[in-house]
């Protein structure tokens, strides 16, 4: 499946994220949601999503988690200066398949004074395919 074919399984709800945010752009197309105060992040599993076994591969759903772990941190916070990763844990549950809608689901982010702690779930509908924790460092002023 290409980029092209892969916007007839995107919720309506969903926009594109613009470029411009470096290695995260390798994985674009990458979707999101703010509706009730809920940032949700998505993705159509494409071609060059997939590993030697036509499944997606695992590097891609850490870094899908990253960014939407990471992000869910910053918006709850009111968009800090930087949230650089100290430390990202996943386990793969099931695999997600060549053009499957792949979301994440993150759970309410606790704060620390410099630290932010999190976790959730990469879903295709009801399925879990892998879940993550996450730890980020907290910059509030100008230094990152």
């Amino acid at each position: 499946m290409e980029a092209q074919d892969a916007g007839t399984l995107v919720p309506d709800n969903f926009t594109q994220l613009e470029p411009g945010w470096g290695f995260n752009d390798l994985l674009a197309p990458i979707y999101s949601c703010d509706d009730e105060g809920s940032l949700d992040w998505g993705f159509v599993v494409l071609d060059k999503h997939c590993n030697a076994m036509g499944s997606c591969h695992g590097g891609v759903l850490l870094t899908f988690m990253d960014i939407a772990l990471g992000r869910g941190i910053w918006e709850r916070l009111g968009r800090v200066k930087g949230l650089p990763t100290i430390n990202l844990s996943m386990d793969f549950v099931s695999a997600g398949q060549k053009g499957e809608w792949l979301r994440a689901e993150i759970d309410e982010p606790d704060i620390k004074s410099s630290f932010g702690f999190t976790s959730g779930r990469v879903m295709c509908g009801d399925r879990l395919v892998a879940r993550a924790t996450g730890v980020f460092r907290v910059y509030r002023g100008d230094k990152a």
